[in-house]
């Protein structure tokens, strides 16, 4: 009888595993390798003809703060600010919404690949319900790269800090953000940076200085949005791209305890059938 237990208990187990493999739903999946090399402008769809996945919008883009997909077989997204003004430039992808209650999918990891490549530029990424400038309203999460400095900066809740981590010049770093929406009143999330790719070595870890998480920026909304604005620091401007990005992911996932009481149910329908048969 004992093995019989075990048998359910691991045979539950995959079932597990199988429908947490089923139920992450990707967002947003690109490596730009199918997108067009070329310059894009306001309006237009990187990698457009392929999945919906892949799709990345350009806005309010013009000939001096600009995008482009570069390289060759392993293509890449360049970022350009060479203008004097405020001018907000760059791309967006929108997808279904991440419930923000205390059920569903209401877990977002997200993964990028960025290279600081200097010059003068600020990139500032943000998740939000819409929209291509960030704001406390429409936006959950919120954290920048200063070309120019490398300098890591990010909003804590309503309060933006600086100085977190600094970016070398010419490293390719792998961001993953982890977003936790499950609260009613004030949603959280984190920040890993590696060198090396996912997984690899640990260079900035959110935890060392947000020990129990960061604070979304607006306390309880249902991302939607993923964007990058490009050009929001009139004083760095330069002809030189100043970033690169690769590899961008999201995905959504059911919290935890979703998986729990998929777990008991599995078990209590096997032991069920173990009394019916004996």
């Amino acid at each position: 009888m004992k093995g019989s237990y075990m048998n359910y208990i691991l045979t539950a187990a995959l079932m597990v595993f199988a429908a947490t493999q089923s139920w992450a739903a990707t967002l947003i999946s690109t490596d730009f390798n199918s997108a067009t090399v070329a310059t894009y402008t306001d309006g237009q769809v990187i990698n457009s003809g392929g999945a919906t996945t892949d799709d990345i919008s350009v806005f309010s883009n013009n000939a001096l703060n600009f995008v482009s997909v570069a390289g060759g077989a392993d293509r890449s997204l360049t970022i350009t600010d060479n203008n004097a003004s405020a001018a907000t430039s760059g791309i967006n992808a929108g997808f279904s919404a991440i419930s923000t209650g205390a059920s569903g999918e209401n877990l977002m990891t997200s993964s990028f690949d960025f290279t600081r490549l200097g010059g003068g530029g600020t990139a500032i990424f943000h998740y939000s319900t819409g929209g291509n400038t960030p704001s406390g309203a429409n936006t959950a999460i919120q954290f920048q790269v200063n070309a120019n400095s490398g300098v890591l900066g990010l909003f804590n809740g309503t309060s933006f800090q600086s100085g977190l981590f600094t970016l070398t010049t010419g490293t390719e770093y792998t961001f993953e953000i982890n977003g936790d929406f499950s609260s009613t009143t004030q949603d959280s999330w984190s920040l890993n940076i590696y060198t090396g790719g996912l997984g690899g070595t640990v260079v900035y870890d959110s935890t060392s200085d947000f020990a129990s998480g960061i604070n979304t920026r607006a306390a309880d909304i249902a991302v939607s949005n993923f964007a990058i604005s490009t050009g929001a620091t009139p004083a760095n401007n330069n002809a030189s791209p100043y970033g690169e990005l690769d590899n961008l992911s999201i995905v959504s996932v059911p919290e935890p305890s979703t998986y729990v009481l998929l777990a008991a149910g599995f078990l209590a329908l096997y032991f069920l059938r173990s009394r019916k048969h004996a």
